[in-house]
């Protein structure tokens, strides 16, 4: 027992209070736009040299492995998960304007909405390549070669040619700059998936899949895909600080704080 007077002691272990701390980003476009064309160009370096020394030097397994891993026209590789990976973004700032516009300009939120959903589909279909089992299949039902031996291009292109009729009414509603820069990324990326693919099936039907421009053109092609993106989300960073000017990203973290 402890007398009347006598004072308890305090206790050293309450919790300690949480200590907050932020970190702000700001994000612009045009920087943004220059680095990832950098990797782009990097990375396509990288695929056209591992595929030459590999061609150079069929016996090499060393080769062999660095072509497999850079070569922009393979799946599951560094390329394909970049390609991907700029989708994926595209896809994450869409359904970001999305919920930026909805209170104000319902058929704007429609719009950037289902073309968010359109770019996570077209994240699954660029690094697992779903499109390719389109081909053979199509091939045999449409009896089609040359600029159709890639056959899936055929679906895709009605596919298409469906979204942009839907989405009409959301292409009148965006201001003249942003809808100008919207279609010139989207004719760049188009150009590359399905202009290039056609011309790499007219290659491959004539050629041989080993010919050197066939290398050339699937290299285009898939550089065209990177820079077609990276254009779109350049316009989206810039429709996104159109829509909130000043807007920043914020990062919070907390810590406890010594006892």
């Amino acid at each position: 027992m402890t007398s009347a007077g006598s004072t308890q002691p305090i206790s050293t272990d309450a919790a300690p209070e949480p200590v907050q701390s932020g970190l702000s980003m700001t994000v612009r476009a045009g920087p943004v736009r220059w680095a990832l064309l950098l990797v782009a160009a990097v990375l396509l370096l990288c695929s056209v040299v591992g595929q030459l020394l590999s061609r150079a030097h069929p016996e090499s397994e060393v080769y062999a492995s660095v072509m497999r891993a850079t070569n922009a026209g393979l799946e599951g590789n560094l390329p394909s998960l970049y390609s991907a990976a700029l989708l994926l973004a595209c896809a994450l700032l869409l359904g970001l304007l999305a919920r930026t516009v909805r209170p104000r300009r319902g058929i704007e939120a429609r719009g950037w909405r289902t073309l968010a959903w359109v770019f996570a589909y077209l994240t699954a279909d660029e690094y697992l390549h779903l499109h390719e089992l389109l081909t053979a299949p199509l091939r045999h039902l449409l009896r089609v070669d040359g600029v159709l031996h890639y056959a899936w291009v055929v679906p895709y292109a009605v596919l298409g040619a469906g979204l942009l009729a839907a989405l009409l009414p959301f292409l009148r509603s965006l201001p003249p700059r942003i809808l100008t820069r919207l279609l010139a990324a989207a004719a760049v990326y188009v150009l590359g998936a399905a202009g290039l693919e056609m011309l790499g099936g007219l290659l491959d039907t004539r050629l041989g899949e080993a010919a050197p421009a066939l290398l050339a053109a699937s290299t285009l092609e898939e550089g065209l895909e990177m820079t077609g993106a990276i254009l779109f989300i350049g316009v989206l960073l810039d429709s996104l600080g159109a829509a909130r000017p000043g807007a920043t990203v914020t990062l919070a973290f907390s810590g406890a704080a010594s006892s």
